[in-house]
């Protein structure tokens, strides 16, 4: 059956809208069934779409709420479905009549919950995937009283304001930060609770999509590499044709011209001593992100006096921008090395100091 590692390949290259992508994966998982359970966005210039998995050859996608977000951890979050709104929903053709005819849903007890059906609460819910939940969605709806230890989560929240950049960096980094659950600020690899940001993260990524803008800015692509707790939001432009190249290479042995390895030995040292080195990291850190968030306002507004009559002018522009960012991205990452290293050696000598009489 379909496995989420190829939804892109099989996906993407036959696709001009988001709902043509759920439209079309949910066609090959109808015709080949699911390897394994997933949950996937599908985003445009107009719509932003999600489809979760339900049996086999069963799938259900909703269309986002434009006024609202929605947070998923690993598990089913869909209830409701309406066969009849289209415009809203997309789903296998029989969707309530297959639960129906094999005992998953009797419409004698009420009207159809998708997660009732063909998904299911587990005790490790409870912490691998609630907790995630809740602490999202307290984060951006603090007026929301959730139980965290039970699935009561509304499937679309309304935020308290506008979510910020800003505000969603925060999120991909949340960890339980500053509780008795937060993981590395009380050294425990045992926590029960699951956070957002966890160590063993290849990249995290965090798309911006603003139609009104010229596709080759209006799209960009914010990616941390490894985990974004300990790690940096770099802004890839749709417009660009390449990338310094340092982030060509890499594979899963360290090395030095490889710039996912540059930020992941910084996130190494920052976990020897968490409290004491990664307040350095995430200060570097947050103030390039706000002077690069800047950079970006500038760059835009000189992109946009230019692109119609200059347009590969604007086009240099852009690219000339991005490198110099992520070289200097590359150059952060170095120099918070060194001074992590200098504290260790301090911090050991200290520790293993023999010193004379």
């Amino acid at each position: 059956g379909v496995a989420e590692n190829s939804v892109f390949n099989i996906t993407l290259p036959y696709v001009h809208t988001a709902r043509e992508g759920v439209e079309r994966l949910g066609m090959l998982i109808e015709k080949y069934g699911i390897a394994e359970s997933f949950g996937i966005g599908f985003v445009d210039s107009k719509e932003i779409w999600y489809l979760e998995t339900a049996c086999g050859h069963h799938w259900l996608a909703c269309r986002m709420p434009k006024d609202k977000y929605f947070v998923t951890g690993n598990q089913s979050r869909f209830r409701t479905y309406d066969p009849n709104d289209k415009e809203n929903y997309l789903a296998s053709a029989d969707l309530i009549e297959f639960a129906e005819k094999h005992g998953l849903y009797n419409p004698a007890h009420g009207a159809f919950d998708f997660h009732e059906t063909y998904a299911r609460d587990i005790e490790l819910d409870t912490t691998y995937n609630y907790p995630r939940v809740w602490g999202l969605q307290q984060l951006f709806s603090p007026e929301i009283k959730n139980d965290v230890t039970k699935n009561t989560f509304p499937v679309f929240a309304k935020a308290a304001h506008k979510i910020t950049l800003t505000e969603l960096r925060t999120a991909f980094r949340f960890h339980y930060d500053n509780t008795e659950h937060d993981p590395y600020l009380n050294s425990n690899p045992k926590e029960p609770y699951r956070p957002v940001s966890i160590f063993r993260t290849t990249q995290t990524h965090l798309i911006q999509v603003r139609p009104e803008l010229p596709q080759a800015i209006g799209c960009v692509n914010y990616v941390a590499m490894g985990m974004a707790d300990l790690g940096v939001f770099l802004p890839l432009y749709q417009g660009i044709t390449s990338y310094p190249e340092a982030y060509t290479k890499g594979n899963d042995e360290s090395s030095a011209d490889s710039a996912y390895w540059k930020f992941r030995k910084v996130m190494v040292l920052g976990m020897t001593n968490y409290n004491k080195y990664a307040p350095i990291i995430k200060e570097a850190y947050a103030k390039f992100e706000a002077e690069t968030d800047q950079r970006q306002r500038e760059m835009e507004e000189e992109y946009l006096r230019i692109y119609k009559t200059q347009p590969l002018h604007a086009k240099d522009m852009l690219q000339a921008f991005s490198d110099k960012i992520l070289n200097s991205a590359l150059d952060l990452a170095d120099r918070l090395q060194e001074k992590l290293f200098t504290l260790m050696t301090q911090d050991i000598q200290q520790e293993y100091l023999f010193h004379g009489a």
